[in-house]
């Protein structure tokens, strides 16, 4: 089935430098954990305000080793995500920090460059489908269109631009959209 979702793409940026350093310093696990909670915060904000919206469509996640894409279905979706990525945006940079400030008291003297993220954002089909697990059973959830490539492309122009996140004319159109309708049916509910 194909729905309208808001899509976004997180990348991290300098992540290999990271990992091949701190692996060879027997410290990778500190990177490990650097990412479950990056990935964990990711979820968990995401859900708690889909319920808080009463939005309780499961939105799709899919870890990509470094990063994540999260689509977050209907039309309410653009601005369930401008608030997640509000949120997220806050709470990476702080992550981030705090990771920076732990590996420099760890190797004061290493040279590698600090850790970033580049998030691309947009708004379109998805086309949901399940497959096998490693018992046959479909229990597994895939998710493809051209909305999450698009996303991924635009995740990709942040490494060459000064702000971390971009979206696509679409999503931003989208967001006005959704922001028009809740106007109106707020303007009707309390006048009529």
């Amino acid at each position: 089935m194909t729905l309208q979702y808001s899509v976004v793409v997180v990348d991290i940026r300098n992540f290999s430098s990271h990992r091949f350093f701190l692996g060879n310093e027997s410290k990778a696990s500190m990177l490990t954990g650097f990412i479950k909670n990056f990935l964990d915060d990711a979820i968990t904000s995401i859900w708690k305000i889909q319920k808080a919206r009463f939005t309780l469509i499961k939105p799709l996640f899919n870890h990509t080793g470094d990063g994540f894409v999260l689509a977050v279905p209907g039309k309410k979706s653009p601005l369930i995500m401008l608030e997640w990525l509000s949120n997220f945006k806050k709470g990476a940079e702080v992550a981030i920090k705090e990771y920076q400030k732990e590996l420099v008291e760890l190797f004061p003297n290493n040279t590698l460059e600090p850790l970033d993220f580049g998030i691309g954002i947009h708004f379109g089909q998805v086309a949901v489908f399940k497959f096998k697990d490693f018992k046959g059973e479909e229990s597994n959830t895939g998710f493809l269109g051209s909305a999450v490539n698009i996303a991924s492309r635009v995740e990709q122009q942040t490494k060459d631009h000064p702000y971390q996140l971009l979206c696509t004319k679409k999503f931003r159109d989208a967001v006005l959209n959704a922001t028009t309708k809740a106007k109106n049916w707020f303007f009707r509910f309390y006048n009529g």
